[in-house]
């Protein structure tokens, strides 16, 4: 009897071939770089790894209501490092990620898969989340005392934390929500 092609395509065929092609990468020829332009790499990468951190700690009870400085809060930090970490490498070589449904990084494009990505995108993350949350806590929360508009504090919100704003969007809250404080 013989096996059914789509079985045949998936298991053996060159779905699989070619994702572990592309996503063994950085890992066969390592390299930094992957080519793309600074705001790319170290803007918009970072911007996903705090979107990443935020939503779990949107889904963490206990970091909820975590003000920057109070204790706690930067021991939970490293727990959202973790997490922005394997988001990251999902989006990069897991099974639904460039390397598997675009095949970033197969032979002979090796160089578009590189460890910048992986590494930037939640180490900087992490520390732009961190960056935010210092922002609203010392700056924003000034500034919403002498705002009398709700408009003007919901703009305010969302312009100085915009990765808070993306993760309340992708959580299906209003983008300048801010969970209650303490």
């Amino acid at each position: 009897m013989t096996e059914p092609k789509a079985r045949r395509a998936l298991g053996s065929g060159p779905w699989f071939h070619d994702w572990f092609q592309s996503a063994s990468s950085p890992f066969v020829e390592p390299h930094w770089s992957d080519g793309g332009k600074f705001f790319v790499n170290y803007i918009a990468h970072p911007m996903a790894g705090s979107s990443y951190a935020y939503i779990y700690r949107q889904n963490d009870p206990l970091a909820m209501r975590l003000e920057f400085g109070q204790p706690g809060y930067f021991s939970h930090l490293a727990k959202e490092t973790g997490i922005a970490a394997l988001s990251s490498l999902q989006w990069e070589i897991g099974p639904m990620s460039e390397a598997s449904i675009e095949n970033v990084g197969m032979p002979p494009d090796r160089y578009k898969m590189a460890w910048v990505d992986m590494v930037i995108t939640p180490s900087l993350g992490v520390a732009w989340r961190a960056g935010e949350d210092a922002v609203d806590r010392y700056v924003i929360e000034k500034l919403e005392r002498k705002i009398d508009s709700t408009a003007g504090k919901a703009a305010i919100r969302i312009l100085l934390n915009p990765t808070r704003a993306m993760a309340n969007a992708m959580a299906g809250q209003k983008p300048w929500k801010r969970p209650a404080r303490p």
